[in-house]
């Protein structure tokens, strides 16, 4: 704890080496230091730099007329006052009414201030007369009292009570706490036990004063422990509290800390006219001292009175970090990238090469397009990409575009406002983008985006800005997008489902994943790393790698680690190429759709479904073999299917073909839950394909 230094001005210096020693006694060891001084020896004193607090005799400062405009501005003064304890003054009681006695102090204030101080505490029983050197006798009295002073009392005086000095009341001692924030005085045994020691009048007052102070003790370190500086400016413009985080944002010192002038510390800030013209400010972006910060001014009034201001700083980076981690603490999901490049495995020369130009483009904050096949890594290379770059410490969220309705990926991408449609909240929900601010936000299968959205997203990629379902605001966000897609960007661009603008503001950086086809050279090392993941313990045997090598690998990484989870199941010590799922011995979905160059039913497919014929087979036929045991099947359904050969085809893809296919009329989608059914028209075709 930092001793604190108090200066006690009082008349006498004996009672104030009095004063001084009760201070020492009921105050933490080596928590103040008191220096004593007298008018004449004060005037004296040189070095007041040091002094915290002045605890000052209202006799002491009307001896000189100066002595209050030597303390320097912004010290705070305590009242030094002065009671009896009872049991000082307990013999008093039981003295005949009626009898006269003198009151002997060092001056006629003192002898009257004695005197009060008695009849408040209810000695009504004795007639006092004032007396101090150089008073004439009024009459001829025997019995003296007088409170530590008996040097001074008259020679003819034969009977004396010394009541010794008074003490420092439980009042003061709390006000010079309270002024240098020693709060724990009052929570120990010592002071409590000293306060009992004044049952007066002012006893109850002393109390709630006590209770008062120890809210105010409370309050003054909920002020410290806030995270935004708090300043406060009385009616006269001078600073009457400041934090510690108000002290750091501004930079003080301890000289401008003492002067406490509210135009050295808050220059920036005209409260002149405060006291006519109250000041209010919100929210204002205000540069001192190299640092950009949020001010806001509040006028304070009590009982209708105008009592000043409060300032509330915050600096403005703190407050952007603070609403930052507020967003992810509401978010509560997708907010942070799993994957580094050292998390990509691979020895071809064309990841390598891939990884090479990723890293480069994490250095900037443009967006990137991210090619290549379902299950080729696209999400990992994203997440990868973000830690790489300087908003690593920001949010990365992932989103799946084709994961959900155009109207529910509206009011997720972009929030909405309170009563923005039916169901919303009335609070109104952030979007994705405001999450998302300073970081990096992943757009999966963002083919799969409606023109309109495409619309929004274009506007969020050229202005950094965007405007809530229902609302009118606009926010301005620093994001970095991420794009991905499984499909041939340019020939949706031609047919018009992606909005040329968003894909040449897309393809600004773009990066292709090569199929696990490519790189077949990878093959070995990600099964033995899946194998090692997922705990197997069997061997893998030669020609299952050859296997492995000649597979299309329609699903990729993910097609590969599906295959090896399904070893799992086999409980071998080894496993051969006869251990395979089927898809290997058939050569993919179908045997029959590998070449689509046999027949002119298969170029038909070839020509719905250019990209992937073997596809458009396999749902085709799935959604027929279900429909023959009168059973409806979905995307979902249809995906398990895919799954049970090995086979990865995202749901996105599934929608695609489903609607190919509807186009076709080889099928009709039911709504809701009522899955797909096929037409006359697709039993027509499986037929001539058999």
């Amino acid at each position: 704890m930092e001793t604190k230094h108090i200066l006690m001005l009082t008349m006498n210096h004996s009672a104030g080496e009095f004063y001084r020693k009760t201070l020492f006694e009921l105050f933490p060891a080596n928590s103040i230091d008191v220096v004593v001084h007298t008018p004449s020896s004060y005037a004296q004193e040189k070095d007041l730099s040091l002094i915290d607090l002045y605890l000052v005799s209202r006799f002491a400062i009307a001896s000189g007329s100066d002595l209050q405009y030597s303390i320097p501005f912004g010290v705070p003064v305590v009242d030094l006052k002065v009671d009896y304890k009872e049991d000082t003054i307990r013999d008093l009681r039981n003295i005949k009414k009626g009898t006269k006695c003198l009151m002997v102090n060092e001056n006629e204030n003192s002898c009257m201030d004695s005197i009060i101080n008695l009849r408040h505490r209810r000695i009504h029983n004795i007639a006092f007369y004032p007396y101090a050197p150089g008073m004439d006798l009024l009459e001829d009295i025997d019995f003296a009292v007088t409170p530590g002073e008996p040097h001074l009392v008259p020679k003819s005086v034969t009977k004396v009570i010394d009541l010794g000095y008074r003490y420092l009341t439980p009042r003061t001692i709390l006000e010079v706490a309270l002024k240098l924030d020693i709060e724990n005085i009052f929570e120990g045994k010592n002071y409590n036990d000293y306060s009992e020691q004044f049952p007066s009048n002012d006893y109850n007052s002393s109390i709630l004063y006590q209770k008062t102070s120890q809210l105010e003790i409370w309050l003054n370190k909920l002020m410290e422990l806030m995270d935004t500086g708090v300043v406060g400016i009385d009616e006269y413009n001078r600073i009457f509290c400041i934090n510690k985080k108000a002290r750091d944002i501004l930079n003080i010192d301890s000289q401008k800390e003492r002067e406490k002038h509210y135009k050295t510390i808050l220059p920036f800030i005209n409260f002149e006219n405060g006291r006519n013209n109250r000041l209010n400010m919100t929210n204002k972006i205000v540069n001192h001292e190299n640092t950009d910060m949020m001010v806001t001014v509040h006028p304070i009034e009590i009982d209708l009175k105008f009592r000043g201001h409060f300032v509330i700083i915050e600096r403005f980076m703190e407050m952007e970090n603070k609403q930052q981690k507020a967003r992810l603490q509401i978010l509560q999901k997708g907010h942070q990238a799993k994957y580094y490049f050292s998390d990509i495995l691979s020895n071809s020369e064309k990841m390598a090469a891939t990884c090479q130009l990723a890293k480069k483009m994490a250095k900037t904050s443009s967006a990137i397009l991210i090619t290549g096949e379902s299950g080729t890594g696209k999400e990992l290379l994203a997440s990868a990409i973000h830690n790489a770059s300087s908003r690593s410490v920001h949010p990365y969220i992932a989103i799946n575009c084709a994961a959900m309705p155009e109207n529910l990926l509206e009011s997720e991408l972009f929030g909405y406002e309170g009563g923005a449609f039916t169901g919303a909240k009335k609070s109104g929900k952030l979007g994705l983008f405001e999450y998302a601010h300073k970081g990096t936000l992943f757009l999966d299968e963002i083919e799969d985006m409606s023109p309109s959205l495409q619309v929004k997203l274009l506007r969020v990629l050229q202005e950094k800005e965007v405007m809530r379902v229902g609302g009118h605001k606009i926010i301005d966000v620093d994001v970095r997008v991420i794009a991905a897609t499984n499909m041939n960007m340019e020939r949706m661009v031609k047919e018009g489902a992606i909005r040329k603008d968003l894909y040449y503001r897309l393809n600004t950086l773009q990066l292709e994943l090569p199929p696990l086809r490519e790189r077949v050279e990878d093959i070995p090392l990600l099964a033995d790393h899946f194998m090692s993941k997922k705990k197997i313990a069997a061997q893998l045997a030669d020609d299952v790698y050859e296997a492995f090598k000649s597979h299309p690998w329609d699903g990729n990484i993910r097609e590969l680690e599906n295959c090896i989870e399904y070893f799992q199941c086999l409980d071998k010590d080894v496993i051969t190429r006869d251990d395979l799922p089927k898809s290997f011995k058939i050569g993919g979905l179908d045997s029959r759709t590998v070449s689509v160059e046999d027949s002119e039913p298969k170029k038909t497919v070839g020509l719905v479904f250019p990209e992937r014929p073997d596809t458009l087979l396999f749902i085709l036929e799935t959604i027929y073999r279900f429909n023959c045991i009168n059973k409806s099947i979905g995307r979902r359904s249809l995906q398990k299917e895919a799954e049970k050969v090995s086979v990865y085809l995202p749901e996105s893809e599934i929608r695609r073909v489903m609607k190919k296919l509807e186009e076709k009329q080889w099928i009709e989608i039911r709504r809701g839950r009522g899955g797909a059914k096929v037409t006359d028209e697709g039993i027509e075709y499986l037929k001539s394909i058999e």
